[in-house]
């Protein structure tokens, strides 16, 4: 089953100007950051004898995150990984 995450941020900051608190621009202030991943294993199991055994083990991850903000940019990144 695939898991979503989401996360969303807001930032401001004022400097003093000397004449008083005024407003800084800043780039990407207001973002989101979305991330969907999933991922698959399997394991098998043999006995050789009675006091050994052979295991193997596979496991699969993927994954996407998207950042989107206040202008208008877009930003993907996907990933998967075979263990």
């Amino acid at each position: 089953m695939p898991a979503y995450n989401r996360l969303g941020s807001t930032f401001a900051l004022r400097a003093d100007s000397g004449a008083g608190l005024v407003p800084v621009v800043l780039p990407r202030a207001d973002v989101e950051v979305e991330e969907l991943r999933a991922e698959a294993f399997a394991k098998v199991s043999r006995p050789l004898g009675p006091r050994f055994s052979l295991e193997a083990e596979m496991a699969v991850e993927a994954a996407e995150i998207s950042v989107a903000g206040e202008e208008t940019f877009l930003d993907t990144h996907s990933s998967s990984q075979l263990f």
